[in-house]
């Protein structure tokens, strides 16, 4: 009989512990998901900030219509002995 109320103890603290270990992981999982759509809010501005950015490249015809940037496609001088 004391071993049987031993086991019961047992496995009401252990049940107990691994229920507050249950509700920290739902609140951390609600935490991660909270900074998942922030970071989600943030890609979506950059990219529409991005589109925003080629929009105007290409009205100064800095950019090809291709999606060319010219300021990339030109070659960078040779480094000259006075640089190094």
């Amino acid at each position: 009989m004391i071993i049987l109320s031993l086991l019961l103890a047992g496995s009401g603290i252990w049940g107990a512990l691994k229920y507050s270990e249950n509700l920290e992981l739902k609140k951390r999982c609600l935490t991660l998901e909270v900074e998942k759509s922030k970071f989600e809010a943030v890609s979506r501005k950059i990219q529409a900030i991005e589109k925003d950015g080629d929009a105007v490249r290409r009205l100064l015809g800095l950019q090809t219509a291709g999606g060319e940037d010219d300021r990339t496609s030109r070659k960078q001088p040779a480094e000259t002995a006075e640089q190094k």
